[in-house]
């Protein structure tokens, strides 16, 4: 898969963990102002997926930076 391909699958990755993180926050009932751990672990995925997306975008635009430098255009 192409560098691209990846982005684009980490991009739709953390669009489907932020849905089901607000369809937990929104259905949930919260007991004494406590967090439900699946709100917190949700959280917690949607961090490291979005760390890891931008992880991507710069290596993909490094590497693209580093061929265009080196084509000459």
């Amino acid at each position: 898969m192409s560098g691209a391909g990846w982005v684009w699958t980490t991009f739709g990755a953390l669009l489907a963990l932020m849905a089901a993180r607000a369809w937990v926050v929104e259905t949930g009932y919260r007991r004494l102002g406590r967090t439900p751990v699946r709100e917190k672990v949700l959280t917690g995925a949607v961090a490291v997926v979005l760390v890891g997306l931008v992880v991507l975008l710069a290596a993909n635009g490094g590497l693209q930076l580093v061929e265009m430098l080196r084509s000459g255009q």
